[in-house]
This record gives C-alpha cells, sequence and structure tokens, in this order.
C-alpha cells in the first residue's frame, strides 16, 4: 500500500483531495487487530463514489491533544518531519520531533 504522503505528491492537479481525520480512539487506513476490526471510515465506497478525487485518512494519535493531532496529520499529508514546536515540547514536557513522513 502507497503512503498518504506518496499518493498528495504524485496526484493529478486535477483532483481534489479530501483528508480524513479521525477522532477519539480512532485510525487511519490501517485498521487495528491485524485487519480484524473494521475500517474506521467508509474509505472504499467513498473512493467509489467520488473517483476524481483523492481520499486519504491519515492516523493521529488516539488521544493526543488537539495540536499534537494537528501537527501530524499535517506532516503526514506534506511528507516532512513532524514537529510540534519548541514551546509547546517543552510546556507538554514530551518531545519536539516524531515520525518523519
Amino acid at each position: 500500500m502507497q503512503s498518504s504522503t506518496y499518493k498528495m505528491k504524485h496526484m493529478r492537479n486535477d483532483r481534489i483531495p479530501i483528508a480524513l481525520i479521525h477522532g477519539l480512539f480512532g485510525w487511519g487506513e490501517t485498521t487495528p487487530l491485524w485487519g480484524a476490526a473494521p475500517c474506521y471510515f467508509p474509505i472504499k465506497e467513498m473512493r467509489q463514489a467520488r473517483p476524481d478525487s483523492l481520499i486519504i485518512a491519515v492516523h493521529v494519535g488516539s488521544n493526543s491533544s488537539t495540536h499534537d493531532r494537528a501537527c501530524e496529520a499535517f506532516a503526514q499529508l506534506y511528507g516532512t518531519l513532524t514537529d510540534y514546536g519548541k514551546e509547546h515540547a517543552e510546556r507538554c514536557k514530551h518531545s519536539r520531533h516524531d515520525e518523519d513522513y
């Protein structure tokens, strides 16, 4: 499966991107429990209904702060290093950087 970042970088200019961001205790395109859980979003049906759109479901921290979730979603969509910001990281006592997409 190609990553969301790869899809964003290689999409046609005329395709409309739709980014789905899950809520509390949700997940992105990869289902938990080794695929035994159902999809959080009806991605397959949405892609069939909107073939001219690029539909991406990002995976952000299930119970992270809104700030952290926004930073994680941005990094996945733009294919960059997750950066929570120096002040935020110091105030919340966690690392400034996370996964590099």
